[in-house]
């Protein structure tokens, strides 16, 4: 029996065309996302033996059969179990993607460790079957896996893994082979979804969020001042406009004025005309706000009476 066979078709394999021999063989699957592996164990149970599925493990100590988190402990598993019907003079069947030479030579290390055949099952599939298939599972995986482990398995030839260290290598398709047009549709395709993956990876990643600035809190409205108004002095009047002036000081509570309002300063007549050294001006803060002296001034001009001298 030559070291490499080529099993076409669906996948099946005929009644003598595999296993016998006297030593225990240890099969490693070798197949892209969506190639149908489980599938196809299930289908060649009889000459598989016991098949180990990480997947399975996986969904048994992890969240899922996709938990790539204990992935390690997965492996870790199934080479325990494998190790122990290996010891038992059974055959076993590794159903993993094994896309990867350190995955295989994993699986490559613990045959030679238990002096059993160790056999590569390269099952192929097309692309777009392999798509396809992708598509309806419940759980996909992304269409940039299915592609990147397509390839690998598809530039894979039986000598490579002959030169890993295989003994046997069964070459398998689990569908159909396509027409030679197809197949260069297929290949375009391939083209496409890598050339996508490529700008998909060179693509500058999207800038950091920044964490949201907590608003800050409003500083309440300074109270309203309200401006102390003089007493009318006990001086007979009557009382005229002396000026309009800005008032400085103060409010009710003693604080200066901001902004400063205006005030009218009125003197007792006779003041006023003699403009004595020290006049005894009464200051009568006006309405309003900012100080508009010019305005104020054309409105009380000094010498006419004071308003609010009643």
């Amino acid at each position: 029996m030559p070291a490499a066979q080529t099993l076409a078709g669906k996948g099946s394999l005929a009644d003598g065309e595999i296993g016998g021999g006297s030593k225990p063989r240890l099969h490693v699957m070798i197949s892209a996302r969506g190639s149908g592996t489980s599938t196809w164990c299930a289908d060649h149970a009889d000459v598989l033996g016991e098949v180990l599925s990480v997947d399975a493990a996986c969904a048994t100590i992890g969240a899922g059969d996709h938990d790539s988190g204990v992935a390690d402990d997965v492996l870790d598993l199934v080479e325990r179990s494998a190790a122990v019907l290996l010891a038992a003079g059974r055959d076993v069947t590794i159903d993993a993607t094994g896309c990867r030479a350190e995955d295989r030579a994993r699986w490559l290390a613990l045959a030679d460790a238990h002096d059993v055949v160790p056999v590569a099952i390269l099952l192929r599939c097309e692309l777009t079957t392999g798509l396809w298939r992708n598509r309806r599972r419940q759980r996909r995986a992304r269409v940039a896996a299915v592609v990147r482990t397509w390839w690998a398995v598809r530039t894979l030839t039986p000598q490579r893994l002959e030169g890993e260290g295989f003994a046997e290598v069964w070459d398998c398709y689990t569908d159909w082979r396509m027409s030679p047009a197809a197949s260069w549709a297929t290949r375009v395709l391939v083209a496409v979804l890598l050339a996508a993956t490529a700008f998909d990876a060179c693509r500058p990643a999207a800038p950091a969020m920044r964490e949201p600035v907590p608003a800050q809190p409003v500083a309440p409205a300074p109270p309203v001042q309200e401006v102390a108004e003089s007493p009318r002095p006990a001086i007979a009047g009557p009382w005229v406009v002396a000026d309009v002036v800005a008032l400085p000081c103060c409010d009710t509570a003693g604080r200066p004025l901001d902004p400063q309002p205006r005030a009218l300063r009125c003197l007792p007549e006779a003041d006023y005309r003699t403009r004595p050294a020290r006049p005894r001006y009464w200051t009568v803060p006006l309405k309003g706000s900012a100080p508009i002296i010019a305005e104020d001034r054309a409105a009380y001009p000094p010498g006419t009476p004071c308003p609010y001298d009643r």
